[in-house]
């Protein structure tokens, strides 16, 4: 019984971290603060001076029937897919956020359902981790679906999913960056399209073009690849964003958009790093037409060279139908002399008899005169 007893406790004790370490209930750390408004309602979340906003995580839907408890409640699941992404933008590195927990703002989840904002956040020191350090900017933002526009119509193109905002300077819901500071900055974006589509961009600051990128593929029955870097250098509050030029199409996930803030020394290797990359895009270029050319020219060759073939076919063909002709005139003229020959023959014959037949009736008048 006694080893029973130590079994059984051993059991419970293993059952007992288990359950812990699987538990969907989580540690929350001391520093955390959790903020809840109910549907339509409007409020603000504020850090003491000397910290700023840390968003840990947000929700606008209903997963919990004891928060803002009326309506219809019986929901556990409903959630917004963009609830986190758009607080954490309008409060990460501020030190007052204003929120509205407004449908309008981040959809209906859920129809039947009464529905709640609820934000879990931290107050950092100001440069804890980057936050909101203005020295430090950098993002990578790309679309999640394809793009289709008229051709003839100017479009900004909104990059509406990041894989990071370092400072939070990129808005993926205009597509538009924000210069925190002043400085040297390096942009760089990416289009792919669609066989015969087009995508011809430009970045602008502040609504000026600074810079092309051409993705020409109205003629090509396959998908390209086209890209541009371009250094800026901007003051704070500078919009910088990619807009088309000419365009119809743009293939989501593989397009992106990108920048950073650079040193001195970064943007001179940029610009060598930007030399060298215009100066490989040519040389492809200059090879990939240079393909085309020879692919040409060897098609042009095959052409001549089938041109040539079928000439020579045709000219045979005749050759052949000519002897044929000729085989067949010596044929029968072969016919016809054999029947010339009897037909001489008979005449000789024919001849020969009339003249027998003449020289017997003469001779046969002069002896009966004699007798």
């Amino acid at each position: 019984m006694l080893f029973v007893s130590y079994w059984c406790l051993f059991v419970s004790y293993w059952c007992l971290t288990v359950l812990i370490l699987v538990s969907p209930f989580h540690w929350i750390n001391a520093y955390e603060q959790t903020f809840a408004l109910c549907a339509e309602q409007k409020g603000f979340i504020r850090c003491e001076k000397g910290t700023k906003i840390k968003i840990i995580s947000a929700m606008y839907g209903r997963t919990d029937d004891k928060v803002c408890p009326y309506g219809n409640t019986n929901s556990r699941t409903c959630r917004s897919l963009t609830s986190e992404m758009k607080v954490k933008w309008s409060c990460n590195g501020y030190r007052t956020c204003h929120l509205h927990a407004s449908k309008n703002i981040f959809g209906n989840p859920c129809i039947n359902f009464s529905k709640y904002l609820e934000v879990k956040y931290r107050c950092v020191k100001y440069a804890a981790d980057g936050v909101n350090d203005k020295t430090s900017v950098a993002f990578n933002a790309y679309i999640t679906k394809d793009l289709m526009m008229d051709k003839k119509t100017p479009v900004n193109v909104v990059y509406d999913a990041v894989y990071f905002n370092h400072g939070n300077a990129y808005n993926p819901y205009s597509g538009i960056f924000v210069a925190p500071s002043d400085g040297l900055y390096v942009f760089s974006w990416t289009n792919v399209v669609g066989p015969t589509k087009l995508f011809d961009s430009e970045i602008v600051v502040n609504g000026i073009r600074k810079g092309l990128a051409n993705c020409n593929n109205e003629k090509i029955e396959w998908y390209a690849n086209c890209s541009n870097t371009v250094p800026l250098v901007l003051k704070t509050g500078d919009k910088v964003n990619i807009r088309t030029v000419a365009a119809n199409h743009l293939l989501r996930f593989w397009s992106s958009f990108k920048g950073w803030k650079a040193s001195f020394l970064e943007h001179i290797i940029k610009l060598v790093f930007i030399t060298v990359a215009n100066l490989t895009l040519k040389m492809l270029v200059a090879h990939r037409t240079l393909k085309i050319l020879v692919a040409h020219l060897i098609l042009k060759m095959r052409v001549a060279h089938l041109t040539l073939k079928m000439l020579v076919a045709r000219l045979t063909l005749k050759m052949l139908v000519a002897h044929l002709t000729l085989k067949m005139l010596v044929a029968h003229l072969t016919l016809k002399m054999p029947v010339a020959h009897l037909t001489l023959k008979m005449l000789v014959a024919h001849l020969i008899l009339k003249i027998l037949t003449s020289n017997d009736r003469n001779f046969g008048g002069k002896g009966r005169k004699v007798v």
